[in-house]
């Protein structure tokens, strides 16, 4: 179990490690939403704003062509007779009941959105109180996973996400002793907040 401190520390390393790759997809994300604007001096200003967001088409329609097809479960049967196949049977249809309660035909669509763009769909499956795994999905621009020798490694031995979170928030989660917050914080003031999640 590491300490707050190598926590944060690690964090700051790895940060600095991806902050390149973190840069350009912000910036492809930019340019998907809209929000830069793209020199274009051979056409005036009435016709600028005709012009298609072709980024955004083309990752839209990849994504669509990806999330349109699930995976299809199978469980074999462990051994021989109809109970295993029952058992097996179940299986599938639980898991089949787990995605449709996750929404996982958009849950895909998304993924596939952020793995075209920007090369990363970070998710997490977490126990929920009704007993179903619920899929949460994270943002690539805020992970931090660890590295590894595989970089096609899909499941990393750790990983940091930052949020964004107000102090009203804040208080109403956690006990604020010793946190400098500086003089006289305001409930509607950010703060970054780092999630450790282990193995």
């Amino acid at each position: 179990m590491r300490s707050l401190e190598e926590i944060v520390v690690t964090y700051h390393t790895r940060r600095k490690e991806l902050q390149r790759s973190h840069a350009m997809g912000a910036r492809i994300r930019a340019i998907y939403d809209g929000d830069t604007e793209i020199s274009l001096p051979e056409l005036d200003r009435s016709e600028q704003s005709s012009v298609a967001n072709l980024v955004q088409t083309g990752i839209d329609q990849h994504a669509m062509s990806i999330g349109s097809v699930l995976p299809v479960p199978y469980f074999s049967p462990t051994r021989s007779g109809k109970e295993a196949a029952n058992r097996a049977h179940d299986r599938c249809s639980a898991t089949k009941g787990w995605w449709a309660k996750n929404r996982m035909n958009i849950l895909v669509r998304h993924r596939a959105r952020d793995l075209i763009a920007l090369a990363s769909s970070p998710i997490c499956i977490r126990p929920n109180p009704d007993g179903i795994p619920r899929w949460h999905l994270r943002d690539p621009l805020t992970a931090y996973p660890a590295p590894g020798m595989n970089p096609d490694e899909i499941l990393p031995e750790d990983c940091i996400f930052t949020l964004r979170r107000s102090y009203a928030w804040l208080r109403a989660n956690f006990e604020l002793n010793g946190l400098a917050t500086g003089p006289a914080p305001k409930p509607d003031d950010l703060f970054d907040v780092l999630e450790y999640i282990d193995a």
